[in-house]
């Protein structure tokens, strides 16, 4: 292993949102194995600023972009981590630093990916399922703030900026389609809002990952789309009896 390549590039994307910007890398430990990468989106000269005379952001970006994803795909070529853990402006850091620097450096050669638990700020935990190859089938089983990609696999596939809310479930499912392996961590590894994109559009989000079926399954996608809207269904209207209850 390089000495001198950082093992983990920390990627946050940010826009217009500096609160949020500076509570997420104040969350994120000075280490000489974690490297901080910034990508702004541009029109806030507190950022720039910031930006500027921020001593521990190793790399930063501030232009335009086409939404959250081109931002992080910009991030990914910045970053010179041998791992990337995407902690967008708002999420905090929440691991020890030595349980998730030992998560990583003994992951096997052939995991691609390290799945970690999160939690919420409402107090709700998110822990990934034994069976979350099997789950993705459905929806994307990987936590946004809570998996750990090999740098490798982020720059040879970038996200599909087709799709606005389920980019990374198709970057998820192709890559396990594509052969590249998960594993679960013993870590808990963020603390973020609990609602993010895909949870508070959940309709726009149960569209999207059906073309994202579709264009990676074929029509072999319509039974499991199938199965996902019912689940889903069902879900929301326990969610609403619970409300009234």
């Amino acid at each position: 292993m390089d000495k001198k390549r950082p093992l983990l590039s920390v990627i946050t994307v940010c826009y217009r949102n500096y609160n949020e910007l500076v509570a997420t890398l104040d969350s994120i430990p000075t280490e000489a194995e974690i490297e901080l990468v910034v990508v702004d989106g541009g029109g806030d000269e507190k950022i720039l600023n910031y930006l500027k005379s921020a001593g521990k952001v190793s790399k930063w970006l501030s232009e335009g972009d086409n939404g959250t994803y081109d931002a992080m795909n910009k991030g990914v070529s910045l970053a010179g981590g041998e791992w990337v853990l995407f902690l967008n402006s708002g999420d905090l850091f929440n691991a020890k630093t030595s349980d998730l620097v030992n998560a990583l450096r003994e992951a096997p050669d052939n995991i691609s990916m390290l799945a970690f638990s999160v939690v919420y700020d409402s107090g709700v935990h998110f822990s990934p399922s034994r069976w979350l190859k099997s789950k993705m089938y459905l929806h994307n089983s990987l936590h946004h703030q809570g998996t750990c990609y090999r740098a490798s696999l982020c720059k040879s596939e970038a996200f599909d900026l087709r799709y606005k809310i389920a980019a990374d479930y198709k970057f998820n499912f192709k890559a396990l389609l594509s052969g590249y392996d998960v594993q679960n961590a013993n870590c808990c590894l963020a603390l973020c809002e609990d609602g993010g994109v895909s949870r508070a559009q959940v309709w726009k989000s149960f569209a999207e990952s059906s073309f994202v079926k579709f264009e990676l399954l074929g029509f072999k996608a319509a039974p499991l789309i199938i199965i996902h809207f019912f689940k889903l269904f069902a879900s929301l209207a326990v969610s609403k009896i619970r409300a009234y209850v």
